[in-house]
């Protein structure tokens, strides 16, 4: 069988395979970009693209449901899963089908639909998806591809065992947007593969605002911002119930529905526990106002001054530790602009952050963040 020559070759048409492809093409090169399944990678068909869809139709479940907070009267509020999925899935088609109608527009690029696999140093042997194989051989060739277990280098008795070692590597992971009665909104992302690791992300206000729903007491919230509550002790009471216990009781419930599940076989041969840690804490305090004129006026001027009086021996007072040559992290003031607008001041010290900026032209908002709780001992 005789080999096509190409300039260069691209496996996979993830997030970094169809841009490659098409500007290699659009330089005037002769590409080849082979595909096995479908167009787009893992974003697109089975990663942010249907978890970011199927989050929007939640988040708009959850404004219906507090409709009369905003003056809005509606009805009895009903999802339904299969109009959901299929609004997904049309999505994650439109997205793989435009996709594909692009790259197969592109000149210079040839889009072959297989399983590539190196026959020697520049050459490869495809198996093409609809039948037949193609030898295909190019000076430059990239691979995009996913990743899988390693099959063993010496002979072993049992054909399924592979050889697990700790190692950085990017996996498959699954997001599940949940609803709790307890704790409200939250996410969990969940590993496909030893040792299991689930991150949670929950935000207390949503549980404070559920806990004033029980007991009656009126209020109103922007975000996950309280900007006025009939009864400040009940707000605070309700603030002081959020303990890890409930915590814990909330995710060892979630957890076992969306982890993944165990044989007797399994749960006999090793000792299966869960172990919980905090990653990354924040908590912030909102200073509100009837008016923006105080608010701007305000933060210009702590503006000024933080980026003027918060040097690096000032920073480590507040953090609390002690500044020398080998400080890991940042250790600076910043004033950042973001994509949707307002700024930000920013004070860093190792993996902790102090976050002050304007919110909905309403409040003053002061957050303190740590991605690491051993900076703090």
């Amino acid at each position: 069988m005789s080999s096509q020559q190409y300039d260069a070759i691209v496996i996979g048409s993830g997030q970094g395979g169809k841009p490659l492809s098409t500007a290699l093409a659009q330089g005037g090169k002769r590409t080849a970009l082979i595909e096995r399944d479908h167009i787009g990678g893992t974003c697109v068909n089975t990663g942010c693209t249907p978890t970011k869809t199927m989050l929007a139709s939640g988040r708009v479940a959850y404004l219906a449901g507090r409709a009369a907070d905003y003056g809005v009267r509606t009805g009895p509020i009903s999802i339904d899963l299969q109009k959901v999925r299929q609004r997904k899935r049309d999505i994650v088609e439109f997205f793989r089908s435009r996709s594909q109608s692009s790259l197969e527009s592109t000149a210079n690029l040839d889009l072959i639909f297989g399983n590539a696999r190196f026959s020697g140093p520049r050459s490869l042997e495809v198996s093409l998806k609809d039948g037949g194989q193609r030898s295909l051989s190019a000076t430059k060739i990239f691979i995009d591809a996913g990743t899988r277990s390693a099959l063993p280098r010496f002979p072993v008795d049992d054909p399924h065992y592979r050889i697990l070692a700790r190692q950085r590597s990017r996996y498959t992971h699954y997001y599940f947007y949940i609803r709790d009665e307890v704790l409200g909104p939250m996410a969990l992302c969940v590993g496909s593969f030893l040792p299991f690791s689930i991150t949670c992300y929950l935000n207390g206000h949503h549980f404070i605002e559920r806990e004033l729903q029980r007991a009656g007491v009126e209020f109103r919230k922007d975000d996950n911002a309280f900007l006025w509550v009939a009864d400040a002790q009940a707000l605070q009471a309700a603030a002081d119930r959020l303990s890890p216990q409930i915590i814990r009781q909330q995710l060892d419930h979630w957890t076992w529905v969306v982890g993944p599940k165990f044989s007797q076989k399994d749960r006999a041969a090793i000792n299966l526990s869960r172990h919980y840690s905090l990653q990354q804490i924040e908590y912030c305090r909102n200073f509100i106002f009837r008016r923006n004129f105080p608010i701007h006026k305000l933060f210009q001027r702590s503006c000024d001054l933080g980026l003027f009086r918060l040097t690096a021996d000032k920073l480590s007072q507040v953090f609390g530790f002690r500044l020398h040559k080998r400080i890991r992290g940042k250790l600076a003031t910043v004033l950042e602009k973001m994509d949707h607008g307002h700024h930000v001041l920013r004070a860093c010290g190792k993996n902790a952050v102090l976050r002050m900026y304007e919110k909905f032209s309403t409040f003053l908002r002061l957050e303190a963040l740590s991605n690491n709780l051993k900076d703090f001992g």
